[in-house]
């Protein structure tokens, strides 16, 4: 998830500051997910509604399927 996180922040100009804040985690944890890969579902989903895909498009993407 994190390359399409990252490539979805370059493309709209959004930050990271501002991505942790939407997902109601720290600057730290957003890192450390952005890392180590794991989501809880909840802001897995988040995530997914941000970028405008389903959690499952986010994993293929990955190539977690």
């Amino acid at each position: 998830m994190a390359d399409v996180i990252t490539a979805w922040l370059d493309k709209t100009g959004r930050s990271k500051t501002w991505l942790a804040d939407e997902l109601g985690i720290s600057r730290p944890t957003l890192y450390a997910r952005l890392e180590d890969g794991k989501w809880d579902l909840e802001n897995a989903y988040k995530v997914a509604k941000l970028v405008g895909c389903t959690i499952e498009d986010l994993c293929r993407k990955e190539g977690l399927e």
